[in-house]
């Protein structure tokens, strides 16, 4: 049989050169891009214009982490935290 990720399974990271880079949470819900559920990079527009990101389990714990790249050759990685009250919420660090 085949297997379909659900519209639970995805968050759409966006990045910009003028702006921190944000995570929406589940997108396809028919909410959109809605700023409550709008998850801001802390720090990601600190240094300098952020030019390239990627999301991968990158410590090998089951979850997915991001690293940021700017054009000042920073990189950044973020993990996500989730909230104790809500599995739907949570920040990055």
């Amino acid at each position: 049989g085949s297997s379909c990720a659900s519209v639970h399974d995805f968050s759409l990271l966006v990045c910009s050169g003028l702006e921190p880079a944000v995570v929406y949470r589940f997108p396809f819900l028919n909410r959109g891009l809605t700023p409550t559920h709008r998850v801001e990079l802390p720090r990601s527009a600190d240094f300098d214009h952020v030019n390239c990101a990627c999301v991968g389990d990158l410590d090998f714990d089951g979850r997915p982490e991001i690293v940021v790249g700017t054009v000042g050759e920073q990189l950044l990685f973020y993990r996500r935290v989730e909230a104790a009250q809500n599995a739907d919420s949570g920040r990055y660090e």
